[in-house]
């Protein structure tokens, strides 16, 4: 990992099923924000569409699908989008 690349999960993972996991990166002292969901996970949160049993995320540009989650994934997955130049966009500034 690379020095000036932190990686903190908030959230414990093993809720990922409930929840999406907060992580809080940093990069040269900058501390940003994104989530981390499952497929499965994403079925029992989110809003409902009213009048449905359908759950609907949108906006949320700021959240990861994985297929599977863990801490390495999570460090891999943040390293891939770092290497992209993409990590500004999939987090934000504060919490």
């Amino acid at each position: 990992m690379s020095n000036e690349l932190e990686i903190e999960i908030i959230d414990p993972i093993s809720s990922h099923d409930m929840m999406a996991i907060e992580v809080a990166v940093t990069l040269n002292g900058e501390v940003r924000y994104c989530y981390f969901a499952t497929p499965e996970g994403l079925k029992n949160f989110g809003d409902w569409i009213p009048g449905t049993e359908v759950r609907i995320h949108y906006d949320c540009s700021t959240v990861i699908t994985v297929s599977k989650i863990s801490k390495e994934i999570i460090e891999a997955a943040i390293q891939s989008i770092y290497r992209d130049g993409k990590l500004n966009e999939v987090t934000h500034a504060s919490c």
